[in-house]
C-alpha cells in the first residue's frame, strides 16, 4: 500500500496536484516511519519529495525542516 500511495503522490506532484501530492506524500511518511522508523532512507526519500512539493506551495518553513532532517539521515547513513 505504502509504495503505491508514494507512486500516486509522484505522479500528482509531476500532474501539477499539489494538494493532492502533499497529503498522500504525507500519509506515505507516516507508513514509512511505522514501517522503517525515522533514520531509514526510504523515509529520507518521502521526506525529500514531500519538502519538493511543499516548495511548489511555497510553504518555505517545512520544507526546510524536511529537508534539513532528509540530509541529516542520508549523511548518517552513508557513514
Amino acid at each position: 500500500v505504502a509504495e503505491d500511495l508514494n507512486g500516486l503522490a509522484s505522479i500528482e506532484y509531476l500532474d501539477g496536484d499539489h494538494e493532492s501530492a502533499e497529503r498522500d506524500f504525507t500519509r506515505v511518511l507516516a507508513l514509512y516511519r511505522r514501517l522503517w522508523g525515522d533514520e531509514h532512507p526510504d523515509t529520507a526519500t518521502v521526506m525529500n519529495n514531500l519538502a519538493r512539493v511543499l516548495l511548489e506551495q511555497r510553504k518555505f518553513a517545512p520544507a526546510r525542516t524536511l529537508l534539513l532532517r532528509s540530509v541529516e539521515i542520508d549523511r548518517r547513513n552513508k557513514d
